[in-house]
């Protein structure tokens, strides 16, 4: 990419309005000092001393968070538990300075939260214990999905792009179920020129009209198929395009992304890792990137090469679910030669 196109196309992150839409959950850590360790009278066990708690939005909202972080005016969609894990969520997204207005508060159900034991040595490196999942499995009423349907065809006339987060691995426990997934067919062939995506834990292939973006995992999962030794990845991704009959981004984790757009697929490589990284939440970067990129001029394979900068700014910040500002990203972009002068 030219250094003065990318210049060009982060100009205009600034105050973008991206909407995302979808399945928010509260990631809460649980900061352990292992120095402090006690072993429990009653059962014998170590008991863990937790010097500090810290929460961020997940899943959704760690979109939400690299958007905010990249400039756009980012408003929010989807379904809260009316409890504290659901105030402690929206004060973060308050935090990030996103619009929540928008937001459904339910008294039916937990806020989805991902509680994370971590243990922080004294060197600094971390170390993930067991997670803890928070989380109702039972379908959501079709109420909240009719809200959340009339919510998104008004943003449809007044936004510049749209993501789906589709986090739940029940498809009725989650806000996207078929009802909300044909909506968002219907309102993307109302809107050609809206710049949507989805992303999907195991419901990928169900999004017609919107850009997917699958890890490969995903991608074979939607496919029914079996990875093989002998696949090539880009005839993965132009099938799962043929497909869907749009295009797809869909993620190698180091090794980058591959763009299938109208019969033509490109690799897009990742910038090398040559330092410690911390993956979480990587994709979610790159679903931020290529949504306001795209609503900012960028085409298809642009915006994925800038996702790429993204993720490589991300995944160098430890111990949290990292963002990347336009700065940040110009400057790796230069560090690893990734731009022409």
């Amino acid at each position: 990419m030219q250094a003065a196109r990318l210049a060009q196309i982060t100009s205009a992150f600034a105050g973008k309005r991206i909407a995302v839409c979808g399945d928010f959950f509260l990631d809460r850590y649980l900061w352990i000092d292992p120095a402090r360790a006690e072993i429990s009278v009653e059962t014998g066990h170590i008991a863990h001393q937790v010097i500090q708690q810290t929460a961020a939005p997940g899943a959704a909202g760690t979109v939400a968070a690299n958007l905010a972080a990249l400039g756009a005016h980012v408003v929010c969609l989807g379904v809260v538990g009316d409890d504290g894990d659901g105030y402690t969520l929206r004060s973060g997204l308050h935090v990030l300075g996103v619009d929540d207005s928008l937001m459904i508060t339910t008294p039916d159900r937990p806020t989805p939260t991902y509680t994370k034991p971590v243990i922080r040595q004294s060197d600094g490196t971390v170390r993930e214990l067991k997670r803890l999942d928070i989380r109702s499995r039972d379908a959501l009423p079709t109420a909240y999905r009719a809200q959340f349907i009339d919510h998104l065809e008004t943003l449809a006339h007044h936004i510049d792009a749209i993501v789906f987060a589709d986090q739940m691995p029940e498809a009725q426990a989650g806000i996207i179920d078929e009802t909300v997934q044909r909506a968002i067919t219907r309102i993307a062939q109302e809107h050609p020129g809206l710049p949507m995506f989805a992303d999907s834990r195991a419901r990928i292939d169900r999004f017609h009209g919107v850009v997917i973006k699958p890890n490969l995992h995903e991608a074979y999962s939607a496919l029914g198929r079996v990875p093989k030794p002998e696949d090539d990845f880009n005839n993965i991704a132009a099938e799962l395009a043929t497909r869907t009959q749009y295009p797809v981004v869909m993620t190698l984790a180091g090794d980058g992304v591959i763009v299938s757009e109208q019969g033509i697929t490109q690799h897009i490589p990742g910038i090398p890792v040559d330092s410690p990284i911390d993956v979480v939440g990587a994709g979610d970067s790159v679903m931020a990137a290529l949504a306001i990129a795209r609503a900012a001029g960028a085409n298809l394979v642009e915006a994925a090469e800038i996702a790429m900068y993204v993720a490589a700014v991300t995944i160098r910040k430890l111990g949290t679910t990292g963002t990347a500002t336009p700065a940040e990203l110009t400057t790796i972009a230069l560090h690893y030669s990734r731009l022409q002068t």
